[in-house]
């Protein structure tokens, strides 16, 4: 078993041995008999919230539940390390075996390779229980979601039971809600006084008086903790006297009662074992060659079974007690002795493990040691050495990270290869200006090294590849490409990895361009050439950025299954909100407003819970025009002041140039053709470098509404031309080539263009793009059913239309009749709302529902049609 190539610890996952000495406690077992998804044990160290889980899981294993464990530490917050680890743990069982090498072989996600190990469960006729002990270490807002998930769909053959010292961020009120966990909690863990005294007779070997049991009760308050080391202290000459002796000589509250306690245990023992107690405290884990390495001498499996049998705070974490930890409160008072004994002494004990772990292929544990040594250049060689395995697979991005946080940036001036995977992985999460100075530290020492020196290049190539990302994230397109040609430039044939990448980064500059065909053969390149040097990380990125280009070319069947199983494999990487955002476009494109308004929401929440929103604006713009079909007018401007403040933040102006066309759409929605076709001027008076379709469609249709046909066809030829193979784009240009056609009277020209574009259309299901033209295209629509060959696709157009406006000059609501008039009037908007003693929002709605009613492009055009169908009485 291995995670990103490197071994996996047998202990993390291996259930510890229970002490043949141990206090049966029944009354806990009996809480635990209903079923429940969840077991969740909480209280502070020292209560046995590890030795009742043991228990609870031999007891249920008795019983033929298959049982996995999975000791936590800091490690495990990285997402892709905790679902190894997780698998791994319940590969044992045969139903499972085949989960976790398909997790090695497979390019699937957390989400994928946890529905297969759900679905496994749910097919199997045992019960199972996966015990997730010291919880309270992970941080990772990833993991806990991977654990939700597991929680949200366990079978009811399944239990996941977790202890940790303080309540996990889960959604732990839902559980309560619907009776679906069991609690238990420092209250319940404390020892009573039968206990107690039952503890005394198996580990004191001797029975106190009740008056003893409860002084013990009272001292230590029935912590576990507290109550092993009295015993320890107490020894063989145990009796009533010498309790309530040891009780007279401490006063004070737990903690100080544990480390009186703990000195007194540690005072008793002979030095050797005092010694070899000190030099192991470092250790999460203890093993006779490890031990051994510290200590500078053999003999350590003997010393170790010693302290097993001597109850000293030892826990065995495997049958064959290869395998041991301390007991987390002895081992933080051991380090705390070590400190006072011999300041300093721990960083040569960190750097003898970490060369162990190293010389055994832990190289996580190598680097954690290193690092707590003090020996940073050391731990920073570690590093680079392992930075790129690490990088590649994709969710390991934390683990970077962690290291980046815990070095100087000294330290990188000599090591750009490890500056530059540190400066991927924070571009990666976001944090852009870390990622841009670690950038800055590469090309200093590039400045500094000679030409020829092995490294130039390829760090030249990273740098240039890197500098052409920062362009394009800020729609720099012009700028991004001589870097990325500088990039191509400094290629060898044979490199594959640096080829993969800047194929991905043509592909993004085509993209960004427009040039949606040249796009698509780059990212597909990058596809393929990224699974040839198992590069997860970008085999994902080129995928979901192929899913953005495969729509403007009108394959939105084949973006929609590729964005879908994206999600599904990667649910918890933070760009994937992007490919949510893709196919919330296309649902709406398809009229699914609920479906699409729900993946709107998704990547919303995941963008924000990684704090990285620089693509939030196209679910926005998604939001704006679902917002407009319900008339919920206030909140479609929430949504452009949202991208509006997108762009400013990340300095993008491509999403400032949606926002201005969404905006000048909704004008157009309301009457005001005068502010649209001021945009529209304004618009075809600037010069940007990026891709501009939803702008230069909206300018055509300002022209359409403010009757300036002509300068619309010119247009839409000479647009039409640009865009032949991208079927997306063409299909709204016919469209609208069919109005312009049809406003100039030129009947005939307008149902063949529109014959056109149906054509294209239909095999992909487009249904807004006709309907958001408006009642102009509806009209056209109704005319075509008769005499083109797509009747049943015309006739599922109209049906998704709204009922006002697939059929006009239907009959007025009398609040449609007031509002009329206060048009015809001149009334604005505000005047509008405020005669009637409504929302502006609501007076939109009503003006639109007219304009789609009355087959008008705009307020003029409503009175005109109104007073010629005889509904203005004035």
């Amino acid at each position: 078993m291995s995670y990103t190539g490197m071994p996996l610890l047998c202990t993390k996952i291996t259930l510890p041995v229970p002490r043949a000495e141990i206090v049966n406690r029944a009354r806990l077992l009996d809480t635990t008999a209903l079923p429940a998804r969840l077991l969740l044990v909480s209280a502070p160290a020292g209560f046995g919230k590890s030795t009742f889980l043991v228990e609870y899981c031999r007891h249920l294993a008795s019983s033929g539940v298959a049982v996995s464990w999975y000791a936590l530490d800091d490690a495990d917050n990285d997402l892709a390390r905790f679902s190894a680890y997780m698998l791994a743990a319940m590969a044992q069982f045969p139903e499972m075996a085949d989960l976790a090498d398909t997790h090695a072989k497979s390019h699937s996600g957390t989400e994928a390779i946890f529905n297969r190990l759900i679905n496994h469960l749910a097919s199997s006729t045992r019960r199972f229980l996966m015990v997730l002990d010291d919880y309270h270490l992970i941080k990772s807002l990833p993991v806990h979601s991977a654990v939700n998930f597991l929680l949200e769909h366990l079978p009811d053959n399944a239990q996941i039971a977790i202890g940790s010292r303080a309540d996990p961020p889960l959604q732990l009120s839902r559980l309560r809600v619907r009776q679906q966990m069991i609690e238990i909690r420092a209250a319940d863990l404390r020892f009573t006084t039968p206990e107690i005294t039952a503890f005394c007779r198996q580990v004191l070997h001797f029975t106190p008086s009740q008056r003893s049991a409860e002084l013990l009760e009272d001292c230590t308050e029935g912590w576990a903790a507290a109550l092993q080391l009295a015993a320890l202290s107490l020894g063989s000459a145990s009796s009533d006297s010498s309790i309530q002796s040891l009780i007279a000589r401490f006063s004070g509250n737990q903690r100080h009662l544990f480390d009186y306690l703990a000195d007194e245990v540690f005072e008793q023992q002979p030095p050797d074992v005092q010694n070899f107690l000190l030099a192991t405290s470092v250790l999460d884990r203890l093993h006779d060659a490890l031990c051994g390495a510290l200590t500078g001498s053999e003999g350590g499996s003997a010393l170790l079974r010693q302290l097993d049998r001597a109850n000293l705070f030892v826990v065995p974490l495997d049958e064959e007690r290869n395998w041991y930890r301390y007991h987390h409160l002895f081992a933080e008072f051991l380090r705390a002795r070590l400190e006072r004994e011999q300041p300093g002494g721990s960083a040569d004990l960190h750097r003898r493990a970490s060369l162990w772990y190293q010389e055994q292929g832990y190289i996580s544990e190598a680097v954690e040691h290193a690092l707590a040594s003090g020996a940073l250049e050391y731990a920073a060689d570690l590093m680079q050495r392992y930075a790129e395995t690490v990088y590649t697979e994709l969710g390991a991005i934390s683990t970077l990270l962690n290291w980046y946080e815990r070095l100087s940036l000294t330290l990188l001036y000599e090591r750009p290869a490890l500056a530059m995977y540190f400066s991927q992985s924070l571009f990666f999460s976001a944090r852009r200006e870390e990622g841009y100075e670690l950038l800055r530290v590469v090309e200093s020492w590039l400045a500094r090294a000679p030409t020829d020196h092995p490294q130039a290049r390829s760090l030249r190539l990273l740098i240039a590849y890197h500098r052409g990302l920062q362009m394009i994230t800020q729609s720099r397109a012009a700028e991004a490409l001589p870097f990325v040609q500088e990039a191509q430039r400094l290629l060898c044939p044979d490199e594959m990895l640096s080829n993969t990448r800047v194929e991905f980064a043509l592909g993004n500059c085509m993209k960004l361009m427009g040039q949606w065909r040249e796009a698509a053969i780059h990212l597909e390149k990058c596809v393929m050439l990224s699974q040839v040097v198992s590069n997860k990380l970008l085999l994902w990125e080129g995928m979901c950025d192929l899913v953005g280009v495969l729509m403007p070319l009108g394959q939105l069947r084949r973006a929609y299954r590729a964005a879908l199983k994206l999600i599904e494999s990667h649910p918890h990487i933070p760009t994937t909100s992007d490919t949510l955002f893709a196919v919330a476009h296309i649902l709406y494109e398809w009229n699914e407003l609920e479906r699409a308004e729900a993946f709107v929401r998704q990547g919303l929440k995941l963008a924000a819970q990684y704090n990285i929103d620089y693509g939030s604006w196209i679910g926005y713009s998604v939001l704006w025009k679902i917002y407009r079909i319900r008339g919920q007018y206030d909140a479609a401007e929430q949504a452009i002041d949202q991208i509006t403040a997108i762009a400013e933040k990340y300095a993008n102006p491509r999403p400032l140039g949606i926002a201005g066309a969404l905006q000048a759409r909704g004008w157009l929605a309301d009457g005001d053709t005068t502010s649209a076709l001021h945009w529209a001027d304004t618009f075809a008076g600037s010069q940007p470098s990026y891709n501009t379709d939803m702008e230069t469609l909206t300018q055509v249709l300002v022209l359409l509404h403010a009757q300036q046909e002509g300068r619309a066809l010119g247009l839409i030829d000479e647009l039409i031309e640009q865009q032949a193979s991208n079927n997306g784009v063409l299909i709204e240009l016919l469209a609208l080539r069919a109005l312009a056609s049809d406003s100039c009277g030129r009947t005939d020209v307008a149902l063949r263009t529109l014959n056109n574009a149906l054509q294209l259309a239909e095999a992909e299901g487009y249904i807004r793009t006709f309907i958001d033209l408006g009642a102009g295209m509806l009209r056209l629509l109704r005319r075509a059913r008769g005499q083109q060959n797509h009747h049943a696709y015309i006739e599922r157009i109209l049906a998704a239309a709204p009922p006002e406006a697939a059929h006009s000059h239907d009959g007025l609501t009398e609040r449609e009749q007031e509002v009329l008039c206060l048009l015809a009037s001149g009334a604005s908007n505000q005047d509008i709302a405020e005669r009637l003693v409504i929302t502006v929002g609501t007076a939109k709605t009503h003006i639109s529902h007219l304009m789609s009613k009355l087959d008008a492009r705009n307020r003029t055009e409503v009175v005109a049609h109104a007073r010629t169908a005889g509904l203005l009485h004035e």
